[in-house]
């Protein structure tokens, strides 16, 4: 058994004791039953699922390929998965999937932590937020998830919890950064670098991550666009309100921006000045 996420992933016979985490069993042995699509969902990773409903679970092709069972017990994958892609989707967007239908919000966003607390980076795919996380990890943070954040909540606080300890990275940027050769291979537009992975910290602030092209500024966002910044930055888009879970969301990220500050940061795309965009969040962090 392994955790990721604040979720103890298992097999599906394993004994896991009395876990102090939620548990999602994986299994790999469905067989994609012959529905019609109920809905049709696209990610903010470009990823496409197609929803079905039987009588007691949900099922969703992924990418009209790939299909898989999500019941509150776990994921259940078809035996089309290749690894990889099963190992990636299970710690990612399936997982991310699992936790909504089981009431816990996912964030499109990186968490880095320092000083025993931590802070989320939200952003669209292409604002930075594993490229200023890689920087940020050369720089004394380090990082506790890539990509997705569940947003969990323990005694009125709310945690990031570590996920997978690589960050993804266009090769370009590899490059810019200055990894060793060895974390470069050729052929391919994005690898898994590796990183210092932390402990779950309980986060201090959300920064949503803009780019621009004059000086970094970091805004205080108001109640209101706290709240809806939250709510762009879904990890599944409009999957709350098909799984019935859109009115428990809310209620939970409205708490979380009555508690924790929202911020704004926009900064230049030049690599040279990232030392200068990673100040603000040392200031927030202390």
């Amino acid at each position: 058994m392994r955790t990721v996420h604040g979720v103890h992933l298992a097999n599906r016979h394993e004994d896991v004791g009395q876990p102090d985490q939620p548990v999602c069993r994986i299994d790999v042995r469905s067989a994609m039953p012959d529905l019609l699509p109920a809905w049709q969902i696209a990610t903010t990773h470009a990823t496409r699922f197609s929803l079905y409903r039987d009588a007691a679970d949900w099922w969703l092709q992924v990418n009209g390929r790939h299909g898989l069972r999500a019941s509150c017990t776990g994921l259940d994958f078809d035996t089309s998965w290749p690894g990889d892609d099963r190992e990636r989707f299970c710690t990612g967007l399936g997982l991310a999937f699992w936790l909504e239908l089981c009431g816990t919000p996912c964030l499109h966003a990186n968490a880095l932590a320092k000083n025993g607390r931590a802070l989320a980076l939200l952003g669209a795919s292409g604002a930075g937020k594993s490229t200023l996380s890689a920087a940020a990890c050369r720089s004394g943070w380090r990082l506790l998830s890539d990509d997705m954040l569940a947003l969990h909540e323990h005694g009125g606080q709310y945690f990031a919890h570590p996920g997978r300890d690589r960050i993804r990275l266009a090769c370009d940027t590899v490059q810019r950064l200055g990894y060793p050769a060895d974390c470069r291979p050729s052929g391919e537009s994005k690898i898994d670098v590796p990183a210092k992975i932390a402990r779950a910290a309980p986060l201090a602030g959300f920064i949503e991550l803009v780019r621009g092209s004059g000086s970094v500024t970091l805004t205080h966002l108001g109640p209101a666009t706290s709240l809806a910044t939250l709510l762009i930055h879904g990890m599944l888009a409009d999957a709350p309100r098909i799984l019935s879970k859109e009115a428990h969301r809310l209620r939970i990220l409205a708490t979380a921006v009555s508690t924790l500050p929202v911020y704004r940061l926009e900064y230049p795309q030049d690599l040279q000045r990232l030392d200068e965009v990673l100040r603000p969040l040392e200031q927030l962090i202390r």
